[in-house]
């Protein structure tokens, strides 16, 4: 699954809608037989503005931030591979 997503620039909506998002894609792969799931867009993270907070808790959530996936891969020569279970994907962006 691929979800995009464009939160709210205000935190005071932005950080329960992320908390729904993210509870209800974990939802979506465990009723799919552990499907990936992606999710990208704009998050409007921010960090003084409860950006850190915001991906926490798509890492809470099990996801996993792709940028740190890729850059972990090529900094230590570690082949990317699929994950078992499959892993679920948070993209973001600075």
């Amino acid at each position: 699954f691929v979800v995009n997503a464009h939160f709210p620039m205000d935190s005071k909506f932005r950080l329960p809608i992320t908390k729904i998002v993210a509870n209800s894609m974990k939802l979506m792969s465990i009723m799919n037989d552990s499907a990936s799931v992606i999710i990208a867009g704009d998050f409007n993270t921010f960090s003084n503005d409860g950006g850190l907070r915001q991906v926490q808790m798509f890492e809470e959530a099990g996801f996993s931030d792709l940028t740190k996936v890729i850059l972990r891969s090529h900094t230590t020569n570690e082949k990317f591979v699929r994950s078992e279970p499959p892993q679920r994907v948070l993209e973001t962006f600075a």
